[in-house]
């Protein structure tokens, strides 16, 4: 994230929150939509109008599935 380190790390925590974790069964962060709700959560990043747009473009989704292989 190009906000701050604190705000990669909480919304991080809140990607693999029990609250907001998927099943594995589905893709449910697949979706730009699902992501920034999640972004909501983190004072840093809600709101954020840059974030927004770089999930809306795909910014961060080459770096997403390279972590998905490890």
């Amino acid at each position: 994230l190009n906000v701050s380190d604190e705000a990669f790390m909480a919304y991080k925590a809140a990607l693999f929150s029990v609250e907001n974790h998927p099943e594995e069964s589905k893709d449910e962060f697949a979706k730009d939509s699902r992501l920034l709700e999640i972004a909501n959560q983190v004072p840093e990043l809600k709101g954020n109008s840059a974030f927004k747009k770089d999930v809306e473009d795909g910014t961060y989704d080459k770096w997403a599935l390279e972590m998905s292989k490890v």
